[in-house]
């Protein structure tokens, strides 16, 4: 019987239940608002800024966990927001 419970348990409370979306393409706000609405832990999310040739300024170039994926709401995120084609 205890270990129906643990099992019950884990799954109501402990198993990573939000599927990660392809932020790839989409901005800063995007993510804001996909962290609004499944109450994902904001000091978890990371974004650094790197220059690129295909990716327009404020999109996301990349993101640590892929799309598909499974997390829970203290998920641990970087994003690379591209700061547009450098300028020389």
């Amino acid at each position: 019987i205890l270990l129906l419970v643990f099992g019950v348990a884990y799954f109501m409370f402990f198993r990573a239940k939000i599927e990660m979306p392809n932020f790839i393409g989409k901005t800063k706000q995007d993510v804001a608002a996909w962290v609004t609405q499944y109450d994902i832990t904001p000091t978890g999310i990371i974004f650094e800024e790197a220059y690129s040739l295909d990716v327009k300024e404020d999109q996301i170039i990349s993101q640590s966990v892929e799309a598909g994926t499974k997390v829970k709401e203290d998920v641990k995120l970087n994003f690379v927001l591209s700061l547009g084609v450098p300028n020389n």
